[in-house]
């Protein structure tokens, strides 16, 4: 078999980072998703910044993300050998300059603020969300990933998250290596 692909999925929180990499795990046969999601670290841990102005942990960073226990699953994965694609998803991906030089195509899904508000007001979090969360946590913290992810990780597909998620789903799937 030939080298496993890894395939990453970021960028704005609700962009459709799921969805895509959902799709294309049910199109392609022979692939698996592993999602950053999954490695939150427990509220309890020190890693997390309390903002008082929301009155919440700050969730939008990589500190708050067991990237050690990702990498481990990951490569545990590799290791095995038994998938031809794996699709990584994450808000904060490309901030692990490690996993960036491991992966065989980056993509970043971008969304406006108003679209970006809207989705997530539609979505249900096991977290409650404080008011100003959005705009004092994700959205601050986003405009600076997306300024690193410009600035500092190379070969970066740029992808606009307001278009039909179908379009998204095709361009993908006939770019991939």
């Amino acid at each position: 078999m030939n080298k496993t692909k890894l395939i990453g999925i970021s960028g704005c929180t609700n962009g459709g980072k799921t969805t895509l990499s959902k799709r294309l795990l049910l199109e392609i046969p022979n692939s698996f998703y592993l999602s950053q999601d999954e490695f939150y670290l427990e509220r309890n841990s020190q890693n997390y910044k309390f903002v008082e102005e929301v009155d919440s942990f700050n969730f939008d960073v990589i500190s708050a993300i067991d990237m050690k226990k990702f990498h481990m699953e990951l490569n545990k994965l590799v290791r095995a050998g038994q998938y031809e694609y794996i699709f990584l998803d994450g808000i904060l991906l490309y901030e692990d300059l490690n996993l960036v030089k491991m992966l065989d195509r980056r993509y970043f899904i971008d969304l406006n603020k108003e679209e970006a508000a809207k989705r997530r007001k539609s979505r249900q979090y096991i977290l409650r969300e404080t008011e100003n969360y959005f705009e004092i946590c994700a959205w601050t913290e986003f405009l600076k990933y997306k300024q690193n992810c410009i600035q500092n990780v190379n070969n970066v597909i740029y992808l606009d998250g307001s278009l039909p998620r179908e379009d998204i789903f095709k361009f993908v799937l006939n770019d991939l290596p």
